[in-house]
This record gives structure tokens, C-alpha cells and sequence, in this order.
């Protein structure tokens, strides 16, 4: 999942491959502003066909953060 994550977000922030990782977030990325934010949550949402809620958009400013958010969408449809 974090490969995708990475590759996904790299592509909306036009990063090369390799650019992104664990550590790419908004206040080390200067490519992800307030409007590619948006775009990389559009990205992931469509990539892993997963709606995040809306208060919790505002926290999603990192790789980090995606996935953990990722893995718990992933948990509730387990469940």
C-alpha cells in the first residue's frame, strides 16, 4: 500500500519516482500546496476506492498519515 500511496501522490505533485516517501508531507514537500492537496486526496480516494470523511481531510498531510488512514478504512470493510 505505501508504494502506491507514494507513486500516486508523487504523480499528482509531478515528483519523480523515488522522490516520495514515508517522510514526504506537506511542510517538507513544497509542490503540495493547499490546492494539491486536494488533488492528492481526489487521487488516493480513486486509486484505493476509499471516500475519507470530511474533518478528517485536514490531517491527511502526509504520506504517513494516508496510509494509517488507509489501513483503517481497510480495517472497517474487514470488519
Amino acid at each position: 500500500m505505501h508504494e502506491r500511496v507514494c507513486r500516486v501522490v508523487g504523480s499528482v505533485l509531478g515528483l519523480a519516482p523515488g522522490k516520495v516517501d514515508a517522510g514526504t508531507s506537506m511542510s517538507t514537500c513544497s509542490a503540495w500546496d493547499s490546492l494539491r492537496h486536494f488533488e492528492v486526496i481526489l487521487a488516493v480516494e480513486g486509486e484505493f476506492g476509499v471516500r475519507f470523511p470530511i474533518d478528517v481531510i485536514p490531517e491527511l498531510v502526509s504520506i504517513a498519515e494516508l496510509c494509517r488512514q488507509l489501513a483503517a478504512a481497510a480495517d472497517k470493510q474487514a470488519a
